[in-house]
Parts: structure tokens; sequence; C-alpha cells
């Protein structure tokens, strides 16, 4: 392998380790949403952005 190879694969794995190793962005919102995570409204909304049904009879342990 040639020098310039040698060098070129170095770069390149450590921009990989910087982008995998760097903080993730801090996501906030300005204004809570209102209601509860646990309401028929909130149910009905996400299933309307991911167009699916939910499955009410499944838990999560």
């Amino acid at each position: 392998m040639s020098t310039l190879g040698i060098v070129v694969l170095i770069v390149v794995i450590a921009l990989a380790l910087i982008v995998l190793l760097q903080p993730g962005p801090k996501y906030r919102l300005a204004q809570p949403p209102d209601g509860s995570v646990d309401s028929p409204e909130f149910a009905r909304q996400l299933e309307a952005m991911t167009d699916t049904k939910l499955q009410r009879a499944m838990s999560i342990e």
C-alpha cells in the first residue's frame, strides 16, 4: 500500500470516529404539547402520522 493510501485511510478513519462519537443535537420544544401520551387523541395523531394502526392489547415491559 502506498504512502498516500495510508494517509487517506487514516483521514477517513479519523473522520468516521469524529462523526460517530460527537454528541447528538439537543432537541427542545419551544412549547410542550397539551395532553398526555396516554390520551386517545395522542394515539389517533400517532396513527395518522405513521400510517399504522396501534395495537392496544400489547404491553411493553
